[in-house]
């Protein structure tokens, strides 16, 4: 698969940083290095037809036959489409935490979107894409799902990471964002670790831990504050900063 390197190149834990050495004054090399997988468009894998606002929607009709809604989450701002996340699970037990399921058990997330858009219409076309995710069981600590604009366009995009049983937040952190003509696109999969995936003004943030000498694997010094913009093809860093913890 192709990668993407963004930040500055140098070891690191699943993306963050490591311990670095000391330049002759004292001051710490920055060694950050994020690597992002290629941007990939997702399919839509299915179509229905409903009112333009999702809050009219029976949301039974955005999950797959027998399954049961688990969660949603409704999607609205800028000059894109609305929206609707939906987490679906097949499973008689109803529970928010992970340990409760086996990680075979079936869930996704789908993602539509209304496109074309058709206001104060009750048979608006909508449109499904599935979110990448892990065989895990979902739900916490497994798992967070965050919406944030982060491609400036003004409309929220889908942030979700998944730990497969790991320590320190350890996993794939993507960024799911529709685009242009209602199409939706995985713009950022990288592997981090304690890296929660927030937006600031419009940009992907990502403040990653930056250890010096003497620091332990859970108490770095130090924070790697990388900044990037989206440019309608990939990310570039705005922004690299390294400041006290």
């Amino acid at each position: 698969m192709p990668i993407l390197a963004l930040g500055l190149s140098g070891p690191g834990c699943s993306g963050s940083a490591k311990p670095h050495e000391h330049t002759a004054s004292g001051r710490p090399q920055k060694h950050l290095t994020v690597r992002s997988a290629a941007p990939i468009r997702l399919p839509v894998i299915v179509t229905t037809r409903g009112p333009n606002d999702p809050h009219d929607f029976d949301l039974s009709l955005l999950i797959p036959q027998g399954a049961r809604l688990r969660q949603v989450w409704f999607i609205h701002g800028g000059r894109q489409p609305d929206q609707v996340l939906v987490e679906w699970i097949r499973s008689r037990t109803v529970s928010l935490y992970g340990y409760e399921f086996s990680d075979t058990v079936r869930w996704g997330l789908i993602l539509w979107t209304q496109t074309p858009p058709r206001p104060a219409n009750y048979q608006a076309p909508w449109k499904g894409v599935a979110i990448p995710l892990l065989k895990l069981a979902p739900g916490a600590p497994n798992m967070r799902v965050g919406l944030a604009d982060v491609t400036s366009d003004g409309h929220p995009d889908v942030l979700v990471e998944q730990y497969p049983h790991t320590n320190h937040g350890c996993g794939p952190h993507q960024v799911v964002a529709t685009l242009t003509k209602g199409t939706t696109w995985r713009i950022f999969r990288a592997s981090l670790c304690e890296t929660t995936l927030h937006g600031i003004r419009g940009l992907l943030a990502l403040d990653l831990p930056y250890y010096v000498n003497g620091d332990s694997v859970c108490c770095w010094s130090k924070v790697g504050k990388l900044r990037l913009h989206w440019n309608g093809h990939r990310y570039i860093r705005v922004s690299d900063r390294i400041v006290h913890s």
